[in-house]
């Protein structure tokens, strides 16, 4: 028979034997079964519901922030998703979504002149400004104008028209000069070298008046409906 401190003795030696970690958890597996995981490895069913509630929050933010408007807390938002477009679409497309990104500036501009919110006039109005220039410089990589374009750009002149009435005075951007210059300058020295009905004549003058008055943009659209109504 083993003295009792001889037992004791062993007992602590065998305490200090480590089983092989491998063996610990197929054993753990056959007894409990595979531990779930949920959608990934952090996410536990304990985990879930504030999860969840953390997704529904940002949601929330989201839906709010596309309601921002400048000089706001959570325009920051608003701004970032609108402009990852910029970054995804192609180079033709490009163009087009810096004309939509000036045209919202320009809504989003008149709406805060229309609530007489001056403290985020400023603000607003260097969206504009900024937004315009990158429209501007994309547009000048343009190699042949589409209806979109066209369509865009009369969006963005009735929102900078509305801008300005409830403002009382003129905004410049960067889309007043350059590509729209040279694009309005070649459509009416077409014009004039084509045969044009009395009233096509008359919009002839007022597009060149127009483009002496330096509102190229405004040129530039007479001078395409001219041209758009030949081809009918």
């Amino acid at each position: 028979m083993m003295e009792e401190k001889e037992v004791i003795a062993k007992l602590k030696a065998l305490r200090q034997i480590k089983p092989d970690k491998r063996w610990v958890l197929l054993t753990k597996e056959k007894i409990l079964g595979k531990e779930k995981i949920w959608f990934f490895p952090l996410i536990k069913p304990v985990y879930l519901v504030p999860f969840l509630a953390l997704l529904l929050g940002l949601g929330g933010i989201f839906h709010l922030s596309q309601k921002a408007l400048p000089g706001e807390r959570l325009y920051a938002i608003k701004k970032i998703t609108q402009e990852l477009k910029t970054i995804f679409v192609s180079k033709e497309e490009k163009p087009k979504v810096e004309l939509e990104l000036t045209a919202k500036r320009l809504e989003e501009l008149c709406q805060i002149a229309q609530n007489n919110d001056i403290r985020k006039l400023p603000p607003a109005i260097k969206e504009v400004k900024e937004t315009s220039e990158r429209a501007a410089k994309s547009l000048k990589g343009v190699a042949k104008l589409d209806q979109e374009i066209i369509e865009k750009t009369k969006e963005i002149v009735k929102n900078k028209t509305l801008a300005q009435k409830t403002l009382g005075t003129e905004i410049e951007t960067s889309l007043d000069k350059e590509p729209y210059k040279s694009w309005a300058e070649d459509l009416l020295k077409k014009l004039r070298e084509s045969s044009l009905t009395e009233n096509q004549t008359e919009m002839l003058r007022e597009a060149q008046e127009l483009f002496e008055k330096g509102d190229f943009v405004s040129a530039f659209l007479k001078a395409i409906e001219i041209s758009q109504m030949n081809k009918n």
